[in-house]
């Protein structure tokens, strides 16, 4: 039981250490509501509708 408590352990160490951020360059910026944004180019590019959707809901939530 403890060695399998260990490989969990090791495993989420793993995952959490090769997890890597997106850098700036991969944003762009948005001004809302007089708020600069950084906005994912992945999110506008990939899902459109939703970035769409969140972009409305940032701005109500902004206002």
């Amino acid at each position: 039981m403890k060695k399998i408590l260990l490989i969990c352990i090791a495993l989420a160490a793993v995952c959490v250490a090769s997890s890597e951020y997106t850098p700036t360059s991969g944003y762009t910026v948005r001004e809302i509501e007089g708020w600069k944004v950084l906005v994912n180019k992945e999110l506008l590019s990939d899902h459109a509708d939703l970035a769409e959707d969140v972009l409305k809901l940032l701005n109500h939530q902004l206002y």
